[in-house]
């Protein structure tokens, strides 16, 4: 169980606090390397990973700045055009850093309603496959998180 994100546009914001400014790790993830959306760091960089299920499709959106030792405010804002049903939409994912936009991408995905059972929506950490190699799954994220909200009400 988890909120609908991979059915409707949302705004999340979370508070993250880091060491050092280069960690990796996710914020949040649904889905595995068969499929699946991770907001993860890259080197403090955040990272948008879209994964498909059909072919190998798979698209990042990568900020242009890293995240600051310290504390921070992160925040991802998904708007999707709506498409047929089973068919690709336009998704466009803006990534925000203390509500400054760091970067922005539309694709054309196909978002499914699941990802199977075996793949959760996880907070922190990211269980099963990892939606992006640039993390390890089963491994925490290495900051703190805090205050994070998923906002459907835009």
């Amino acid at each position: 169980a988890g909120p609908p994100i991979t059915l409707m546009p949302f705004k999340m914001t979370a508070n993250v606090r880091l060491r050092t400014g280069r960690e990796n790790g996710p914020v949040f993830a649904r889905g595995g390397a068969m499929g699946g959306i991770a907001l993860h760091l890259r080197d403090g960089v955040p990272v948008l990973t879209l994964r498909s299920l059909v072919g190998s499709a798979k698209y990042e959106i990568v900020g242009n700045q890293p995240l600051a030792k310290g504390d921070n405010l992160l925040g991802l804002v998904i708007e999707r055009i709506p498409a047929a049903n089973g068919q690709s939409a336009k998704v466009k994912a803006t990534l925000l850093k203390d509500g400054r936009e760091i970067g922005q991408r539309t694709v054309e995905y196909l978002m499914p309603a699941t990802y199977g059972v075996a793949e959760t929506f996880d907070i922190g950490i990211d269980w099963g496959n990892s939606v992006s190699p640039n993390y390890t799954p089963g491994v925490p994220f290495p900051g703190t998180l805090s205050n994070i909200v998923f906002d459907f009400n835009r």
